[in-house]
């Protein structure tokens, strides 16, 4: 009786060992099959982290061929943009109106009273009135002044804006450009007086090559 009540134990533990070996070998397989899952899951996020970088890095590069060809063009052209944020008093210039203005590129924080110091005295109040209209909605912001330089020279520019309002109707930003016209308007004059030369001549005049 013994024996067959031991053998019946050493049966019963042995199932139980089983069974209890059987769903740790489960456990360690599925706590394994969990673990290379996450590696995988770390694996792909780390991908698409280098690749989302990748591309981040790219569009910078982009970026920065555009505003260096934008900046060329600008320059070749003579003419620079800017952005005047009127509500939050803050003005953007681009780097050629900084060179037009006879500047380094952000040597100052550039202000609305800021370019107002660098029109020429005698063209202020035009300028002030034009910019005043603009806002108001009168006329559209299309000047030709002209603007003293640090070093005293002058120059001749044109600018044109537009006027960014908000529901209400209230101007909140002006976008708009600046152009060096100096040579322009230099040659200009020269065909102006060449031409009353012409005009006022009491001698024959002849052209040759």
């Amino acid at each position: 009786v013994f024996l067959l009540l031991g053998g019946a134990l050493f049966g019963m533990l042995y199932l139980i060992v089983g069974r209890v070996q059987r769903r740790l070998d489960q456990s360690r397989e599925q706590i394994l099959s969990q673990g290379l899952e996450r590696e995988t899951m770390q694996s792909r996020h780390i991908l698409d982290l280098e690749k989302e970088r990748d591309k981040l890095r790219q569009t910078r590069a982009e970026l920065e061929r555009s505003e260096t060809s934008l900046s060329h063009a600008q320059q070749i052209a003579r003419i620079g943009n800017w952005d005047w944020d009127i509500i939050g008093e803050r003005l953007f210039w681009s780097n050629e109106i900084y060179r037009i203005f006879g500047l380094q590129p952000g040597a100052f924080h550039a202000s609305y009273d800021a370019f107002l110091h660098r029109v020429h005295p005698d063209d202020r109040d035009k300028v002030t009135q034009s910019v005043n209209a603009a806002l108001a909605g009168g006329q559209s912001y299309n000047i030709e002044h002209r603007i003293v330089r640090p070093d005293g020279t002058e120059r001749i520019v044109l600018e044109l804006a537009e006027v960014i309002r908000d529901d209400t109707g209230r101007a909140v930003k002006m976008h708009g450009t600046v152009q060096d016209i100096t040579e322009r308007r230099a040659a200009e004059e020269g065909l102006r007086l060449a031409d009353q030369v012409f005009e006022n001549s009491i001698e024959g005049i002849s052209i040759t090559d």
